[in-house]
């Protein structure tokens, strides 16, 4: 049996895309299995209409263990109605995708109202607050990287690969602080849209939603494995050679794996884990490990 795997190219609060889009993998052969982070992952299976649905669980921590009390309750009255439970976005665990193999299915949510109640206790519990900290802690982080790059910066120069080194990675760190703060701002005012549309009790689009990813995703592989050859190419001409360039990839899948083994951490807590306190000191003990690990990258590298 055949599985692959996709990033997801919709946000999950385009439902209706994101939906559409599930729907057409199934029509093609592909059934959803469980989502990872960002990415989509199918398994092969028989050419068939699907149809799919989203749920949104406010309460729920992002290291509760799955599926939480109220999770499994509402699970219970889905299957009732013909609907599975096919994953949870890890992303965001609060996030529920179903399944019906049914052709007209009884729809999870029939009033608009309680949809968008329930849409905007979400983001304002865990959106929000994770857009919060992404702006405060994460834009002081890269604003003061941005700030000692500049710091290094020199005019007088003349070695132009260092003045191309530090004027990109200012670049990128200003860009990465200017991104939090929208992502911010963006969150609040999807808010407010969301908590008219609940006063109105009519169904609307989200209009602040971008309405596909793949832009920013290809911008983003595009600078990155930009800045990944120009730094090998540095090291073969000026640094240490082809042992300078190797290091260089050597770095970058090590750092790379600290961060996959750390979300797969975060995936084992809430399958496994005993409680939400509990799940949180052993995280702490996971990012306390993590930090380790790139400080001795830094001195092998």
């Amino acid at each position: 049996m055949g599985y692959r795997t996709e990033r997801s190219p919709f946000s999950p609060l385009n439902e209706e895309q994101f939906i559409r889009h599930l729907e057409e993998m199934a029509l093609q052969g592909w059934r959803l299995e469980e989502i990872r982070g960002e990415r989509l992952c199918y398994r092969q299976a028989l050419p068939r209409a699907v149809r799919y649905a989203l749920a949104f669980h406010p309460e729920v921590g992002n290291l509760d263990p799955l599926p939480t009390p109220s999770m499994e309750f509402y699970q219970d009255y889905c299957l009732q109605a013909g609907w599975e439970p096919v994953a949870v976005w890890s992303a965001f665990p609060q996030i529920e995708v179903y399944a019906s193999l049914a052709p007209d299915p009884v729809p999870l949510q029939t009033e608009p109202r309680v949809r968008w109640k329930v849409l905007g206790d979400w983001i304002e519990q865990r959106l929000i607050p994770r857009a919060q900290m992404s702006a405060g802690l994460g834009g002081l982080v890269f604003l003061l990287n941005a700030f000692l790059l500049a710091i290094l910066y020199d005019p007088h120069e003349t070695d132009w690969a260092l003045h191309i080194l530090l004027l990109a990675g200012m670049g990128i760190f200003l860009y990465l602080v200017g991104a939090s703060i929208f992502a911010l701002i963006r969150a609040y005012r999807l808010r407010d849209q969301v908590r008219q549309a609940e006063r109105d009790g009519t169904d609307c689009q989200l209009d602040l939603v971008p309405p596909s990813r793949s832009w920013s995703v290809v911008l983003s592989y595009v600078v990155f494995y930009a800045l990944l050859l120009f730094l090998m190419w540095v090291e073969l001409t000026r640094g240490e050679g082809v042992w300078g360039a190797v290091k260089v990839v050597l770095y970058v899948g090590c750092v790379r794996l600290v961060w996959w083994l750390m979300d797969l951490a975060k995936e084992y807590l809430r399958r496994w884990g005993v409680s939400r306190y509990v799940n949180w000191v052993l995280y702490g003990a996971v990012l306390y490990l993590a930090f380790q690990a790139f400080s001795l990258l830094q001195d092998v590298f």
